[in-house]
C-alpha cells in the first residue's frame, strides 16, 4: 500500500461530521454532464465511484441514466454511513480502500469515475493496475483532478510543505496523503497500465469554499486572474477520459 490508511482514515471520519455532504458535488456533476453530453457518452452498466464521498455525484448520475448502476466506495465509515442515509435505486456504497485489488473481481465495470480522489495518492501505479484489473475491454475511466501545474496549486504545495503535513492534518486544512501531482504524472501512470492514449480537458478553477484554506486559495486565483489573466495557461483542475483497449 502506498497511502498511510489510518490517517486517511482520521481525516475523512472528521470531515464527514463537518463537511460532508461535499459542498461542491453538485458543480462537479454539472460539469461531468456538460463533458458527456458535448462527447455524446452515454453511460450504463456498472461504474465504480472511487472516494465517493456521500455520494452526491454517482447518485446525479445513476438519476440521470437509467440504465447506470452506480457503486461507491469510500475508505472512511463515517462518510459511508452519512452516504447511506440517503439511499436512492441505482446506487450503492461501501467502506474499502482502492489499492487493495482483492476489492473486486477480474472485469467487474463498465466505467470508473475519479472526481478529486487521486491526489490522495503520493504514487499512482497501484491504483491504475487495480483499474485495469477491474474495468471491462473499451471501459472508460473518468478522472477529474487538481491540476498541480497550475500556480495556485503549486503555492498550496508550497505553503503545505513550509507548515507541515502533521500540522494541516491536525487542523484539517488537508489529508496527511494529499499531493498535487501534474498532469504529465498522471499521464505516466495512464501510460504504464496500458490505458489507450487520454483525451485531456482543462475545466475551470475550483469554487471550492469550506474553509478558510480553500477560500484564500481561491482569493489568489482571482487576483491572479485579474491582474495576469493571459499567465494561465493551465486551469486549476483538468478532466480526463481513458479508454482501456481491447487486445484481439
Amino acid at each position: 500500500m502506498t497511502q498511510d490508511e489510518i490517517k486517511e482514515i482520521e481525516f475523512f471520519d472528521r470531515a464527514a461530521r463537518s463537511i460532508y455532504p461535499f459542498p461542491d458535488a453538485g458543480y462537479h456533476a454539472f460539469i461531468i454532464n456538460i463533458i458527456l453530453n458535448f462527447y455524446n457518452i452515454n453511460l450504463s452498466g456498472r461504474m465504480l465511484e472511487c472516494g465517493c464521498g456521500t455520494g452526491e455525484i454517482g447518485k446525479y448520475l445513476s438519476k440521470r441514466y437509467p440504465s447506470l448502476n452506480v457503486e461507491g466506495v469510500d475508505i472512511s465509515k463515517e462518510i459511508i454511513n452519512k452516504n447511506c442515509e440517503t439511499p436512492q435505486k441505482g446506487y450503492s456504497c461501501r467502506r474499502g480502500n482502492l489499492e487493495n485489488k482483492r476489492l473486486f473481481v477480474k472485469e467487474s465495470f463498465d466505467s470508473i469515475l475519479c472526481v478529486g480522489f487521486l491526489h490522495h495518492f503520493q504514487y499512482l501505479d497501484l491504483l491504475f493496475d487495480n483499474f485495469s484489473f477491474w474495468i471491462k475491454p473499451d471501459g472508460l475511466i473518468f478522472i477529474k483532478e487538481p491540476n498541480g501545474d497550475n500556480p495556485i496549486n503549486k503555492l498550496s504545495n508550497f505553503l503545505r510543505n513550509i507548515i507541515g503535513k502533521n500540522r494541516c492534518f491536525k487542523y484539517g486544512w488537508s489529508s496527511f496523503n494529499e499531493s498535487n501531482h501534474p498532469l504529465s504524472f498522471y499521464l505516466e501512470a495512464v501510460k504504464k497500465s496500458g490505458f489507450s492514449n487520454p483525451f485531456i480537458i482543462k475545466s475551470i478553477q475550483d469554487s471550492s469554499r469550506f474553509n478558510l484554506w480553500f477560500d484564500f486559495r481561491q482569493l489568489l486565483f482571482n487576483l491572479m486572474i485579474f491582474f495576469a489573466p493571459n499567465a494561465f495557461n493551465t486551469r486549476n483542475n483538468f478532466f480526463m477520459v481513458i479508454r482501456k483497449q481491447r487486445h484481439e
